[in-house]
């Protein structure tokens, strides 16, 4: 997801949620958000970057969401064939998730 810089320093404005990083244009760096200022290496993106000068420039936001898993949804099945071959397929696809979100971790 991309973003306006004038935007989020109105996120920040309006005290909402910052997204916990963000990469600028097609640099490498990617800046963490300190509760503070974003920052990469211990340099804050402000040494980086006039903000002034780069209003209307987009930023990407780096999502770094968990995949949820389906966990109870197979709670109500009862013992027939057919509700224990979903609850199989459904545990198998949790195993999937947990390999998925160790990936995005471990990324």
């Amino acid at each position: 997801m991309r973003i306006k810089i004038i935007d989020l320093l109105n996120m920040r404005a309006r005290n909402e949620e910052m997204p916990k990083q963000i990469k600028i244009g097609d640099g490498a760096e990617i800046f963490t958000y300190d509760g503070y200022m974003y920052k990469d290496d211990g340099m804050y993106i402000t040494d980086l970057l006039d903000f002034f000068d780069h209003l209307n420039e987009e930023v990407e936001i780096i999502e770094d969401k968990q995949i949820e898993k389906l966990g109870k949804i197979y709670d109500g099945f009862s013992d027939s064939y057919y509700d224990t071959c979903l609850v199989k397929i459904a545990q198998k696809v949790d195993e999937v998730i947990d390999v998925v979100n160790k990936l995005k971790v471990d990324d």
